[in-house]
């Protein structure tokens, strides 16, 4: 009688955890799934903000006026080159402080040429010669 009484004992405090653990794991998918459900929620409210934004900016810099050609010839020729005249020619489209811009560097002999030209303008708003 001990021996079967001590056995059922064992069994149910067995029993339990396995029990709570079961209900546990169903707790934990549904609060997995529920985090999944607000992280997706977040991320089309931001992309709708960022999307709304871009609409509603002035001069939207997704699409600048210049080219990246065009950029290059301004601070080409402002040099005084042509293309054919540089090396490591290399440049860059990005909005530096809200403006856009394009990045334009070469090398001409021992010299390193370094542009800001306004995408959308085509004023050089900066330039650098360093050797």
């Amino acid at each position: 009688m001990k021996t079967r009484l001590f056995s059922l004992l064992l069994v149910t405090i067995l029993a339990a955890p396995a029990m709570t653990g079961c209900q546990m794991a169903r707790t934990v998918e549904s609060a997995g799934r529920g985090v999944a459900q607000g992280v997706e929620a977040a991320g089309n409210s931001i992309k709708e903000a960022v999307e709304t934004t871009t609409a509603t900016v002035p001069g939207n810099h997704t699409n600048p006026v210049l080219t990246l050609e065009e950029a290059q010839n301004i601070a080409l020729k402002h040099a005084g080159f042509t293309a054919d005249q540089v090396t490591l020619l290399h440049t860059e489209y990005e909005i530096e402080h809200g403006i856009p811009q394009y990045d334009v560097e070469f090398h001409h002999g021992k010299w390193e040429y370094d542009y800001e030209i306004h995408a959308d303008t085509g004023e050089i708003l900066s330039y650098s010669k360093d050797d």
